[in-house]
């Protein structure tokens, strides 16, 4: 079970929201790391909240090693109206994806995971059923990953984390695509 998020992370969602990290310490001696995000005079909460799934009774498969990450895009799915299962693992939503396959709408898959990584998983998904939807996401993902798995198939990719509006967004239109 992950315990904290990893370095690549932190910087991956730092950078997406336009700061910076820097690092501070010696060899052997403790280190620290100063995060810079940039001022928003915009209160979030005011932004008008998306609109919920109507029409869509889909059930959404979420994979995801980050438990707060899992748990965060789930609650946000529920929120927007969707049934939801989750995997903290490749090898857990496969197994999952086999037992429930014509149950599963859509598969949210988180790209950089521990001993199964996202494009392996997709692979996995697309030779149980070629017809899978797959949105991918990452909080640090090499371009290349994220081009390879587009090209293959996938039919999405967002940077974590996500607002509630965005993921609506991407899974409304991959759920409403024919």
């Amino acid at each position: 079970m992950a315990t904290g998020m990893s370095l690549a992370s932190a910087w991956g969602i730092v950078h997406h929201h336009g700061g910076f990290m820097e690092a501070a310490g010696h060899p052997g001696g403790d280190k620290s790391f100063n995060v810079h995000l940039p001022a928003n005079d915009i209160e979030t909460y005011d932004q008008p909240m998306p609109e919920l799934a109507k029409g869509l009774s889909a059930t959404i498969l979420v994979v995801d090693d980050d438990e707060m990450a899992l748990e965060v895009m789930s609650e946000m799915l529920r929120l927007l109206g969707y049934r939801v299962l989750t995997a903290e693992r490749g090898k857990k939503a496969l197994d999952i994806y086999k037992k429930k396959l014509h149950q599963i709408d859509l598969v949210l898959l988180d790209i950089m995971m521990p001993e199964m990584t996202g494009d392996i998983v997709f692979q996995e998904l697309r030779a149980l059923n070629p017809d899978v939807k797959v949105i991918c996401a990452s909080a640090y993902c090499a371009p290349e990953t994220v081009e390879k798995m587009l090209s293959a198939g996938c039919h999405g990719y967002f940077p974590k984390p996500v607002n509630l509006t965005e993921l609506s967004r991407h899974v409304r239109r991959v759920l409403t695509k024919k």
